[in-house]
């Protein structure tokens, strides 16, 4: 059975998964300072955000990200 204590990470786990960088890209800027101000709370995590997909890409050119999040209208 599982138990909360195999779950549990020592600082020094957390320093070594620390650095993640996000990028968030959506034409709702209070959304994106919303979720930035969110994810950010958690140690480790770099967040950009952009406004437009053209924005994401030239950030894109600057830094490698662990995770891309955006919106997407079909």
């Amino acid at each position: 059975m599982f138990q909360s204590q195999d779950i549990r990470v020592s600082h020094a786990e957390k320093k070594q998964r620390s650095g993640y960088r996000i990028l968030l890209v959506d034409d709702d800027e209070d959304l994106l300072y919303i979720s930035q101000k969110f994810i950010e709370r958690y140690e480790g995590f770099v967040v950009d955000t952009v406004s437009s997909a053209q924005k994401g890409l030239e950030k894109l050119k600057l830094y490698s990200y662990d995770v891309i999040a955006l919106q997407c209208h079909v």
